[in-house]
């Protein structure tokens, strides 16, 4: 088991791209989920069911899209609270 209940995922200079939150990974640009639908906006994945996350659910469950994307900017102002700056 893992302290955390939730994750942020990041891809190098990228930055933030993905929050998982127990069996659910939610991808705010669905570019980055790597889609090739042409559709824009985010994309919902429950892992526990699909762990190749090619089925996007964001349609089917907009709540849950809505409380993960809070969740994300939640955990993202953490972080940028946290933030050191770097003095040249």
């Amino acid at each position: 088991p893992h302290p955390r209940t939730d994750l942020l995922y990041w891809h190098g200079m990228n930055g933030f791209q993905a929050i998982r939150a127990g069996d659910w990974k939610l991808f705010l640009d669905r570019r980055n989920a790597k889609l090739k639908d042409g559709e824009t906006g985010p994309a919902l994945f429950n892992l526990a069911k699909e762990a190749d996350e090619r089925t996007d659910l964001s349609a089917k469950f907009p709540d849950r899209v809505k409380s993960m994307q809070e969740l994300a900017n939640k955990r993202l102002a953490e972080i940028n609270r946290g933030i050191i700056p770097i003095v040249k």
